[in-house]
């Protein structure tokens, strides 16, 4: 059973222990998904251009050589092949979609989850740390900002810090980061844009410069035990007011592609129709009924829904996204200076991950209100006072288009 009710109850526990984490084996373990390699393949592929020596070098990149060990690319001797049933290039137009890297990463979550299970397993992780605190009160990682080298003396800037991370999923750091991390030489599954989210706030600590490493959920992800909760079970959940609301607006978004009894998961068949429900993608943590057969030679499993989580890329109104916009700068939040304003990557990351969005849909949607218009857009007040901003925080060109002028801070104007 999944969930004993006492000790007493339980006779032996079986663990599917999946690959080794630890092994050093980097084509098995330490796959990096590089979001360079990737734009490279998909514009060859619209230009027509995936000869024979292009795909002899992408199979033997370290991104050519995930897509093998996840099977969406083939190797038949000296052959190598992105395109075909079940390959990257075939499965990303069955997906509806206009972002390339989206689709890319949606079909990496699914074939990934089969063979290790690491990115589904950090999804999860993240759900679970949510409905503890908000992330924007929980770091999954601090420390020191630059490290020294013995050899050359050198400082060097380190921003990707995940130890809790790290602890609950038994990850290494390696695999942490080419998941976790976002810009820079060494980006990772986030760069993609889909499901999760990373930044890094610096500051100093202790009188040395300081970051901590915040990754959240920017797809709305829930066990499938909560989605079909009523709103009364839900509030008495005990979880944060922001988890609470995401989990709601969750529901309201699948029911729009399904029924109620749909969102009660009872069986894979259950998990299958629901993963048809608009721009979803599921995770099953359930073990593999014919592996828990060798394992444990019990003849049956029950399959439990808790262990099916559902990741939705949803929408948010204007309404709900405006009404969070006023209530950060309205609040008394520490991030904020002296003069009550915000820098700017602080406050973004704030609506991110209280709504459950990326950083850079953040930027479009601001963008989009300042443009129509509205009430909320002409009370924003953009300025510069820190100075340039580093590369990994620049906001993105259309909301830059939109304000006309340099800023790193944000605050109301009345």
């Amino acid at each position: 059973m999944c969930h004993p009710e006492s000790s007493s109850s339980v006779e032996k526990v079986f663990v599917d222990y999946g690959v080794l984490t630890f092994q050093k084996d980097p084509d098995k373990v330490n796959l990096m998904y590089r979001k360079k390699t990737c734009r490279t393949i998909i514009e060859a592929h619209k230009q027509n251009r995936l000869t024979g020596d292009f795909l002899k070098n992408i199979s033997n990149s370290p991104f050519g050589r995930a897509l093998l060990y996840i099977d969406l690319a083939k190797r038949n001797g000296q052959y190598f092949t992105l395109k075909g049933d079940g390959l990257l290039l075939t499965e990303m137009d069955k997906i509806r979609t206009d972002d390339d890297f989206e689709k890319v990463a949606r079909l990496i979550l699914r074939k990934e989850q089969m063979k290790q299970a690491q990115i589904s397993s950090i999804i999860t992780a993240l759900e679970f740390l949510e409905r503890q605190k908000s992330p924007s009160e929980h770091p999954v990682g601090s420390a020191p900002r630059y490290w020294q080298s013995e050899r050359t003396k050198k400082k060097y800037e380190r921003l990707g810090h995940y130890e809790t991370i790290e602890r609950i999923c038994s990850v290494d750091p390696r695999v942490a980061t080419n998941i976790l991390n976002r810009g820079g030489t060494q980006a990772g599954f986030a760069d993609f844009g889909a499901f999760f989210d990373t930044y890094y706030k610096t500051g100093v600590k202790g009188g040395q410069d300081w970051v901590e490493t915040f990754s959240f959920l920017s797809w709305c992800t829930d066990s499938s035990t909560f989605l079909s909760a009523s709103p009364g079970e839900l509030d008495n959940l005990n979880w944060s007011k922001s988890k609470v609301s995401r989990t709601t607006r969750h529901q309201k978004y699948l029911l729009r592609f399904t029924d109620e009894g749909s969102l009660r998961i009872s069986s894979p068949q259950d998990r299958a129709a629901l993963g048809n429900s608009g721009n979803t993608e599921i995770i099953d943590m359930n073990i593999d009924p014919e592996k828990f057969r060798e394992m444990s030679g019990c003849s049956h499993i029950e399959y439990c829904p808790s262990n099916v989580f559902v990741a939705s890329n949803v929408p948010v109104s204007r309404e709900n996204f405006e009404s969070v916009v006023l209530e950060i700068l309205q609040s008394l939040s520490p991030m904020k200076d002296s003069q009550g304003a915000f820098y700017y990557p602080d406050f973004r990351f704030l609506v991110a991950s209280t709504l459950g969005l990326s950083l850079k849909s953040v930027d479009r949607i601001l963008a989009y209100i300042i443009q129509t218009g509205s009430d909320v857009g002409r009370r924003l007040w953009f300025f510069p006072a820190f100075g340039k901003v580093p590369s990994r925080d620049r906001p993105d060109q259309q909301l830059m288009d939109v304000v006309l002028k340099p800023f790193d801070s944000i605050t109301l104007n009345y």
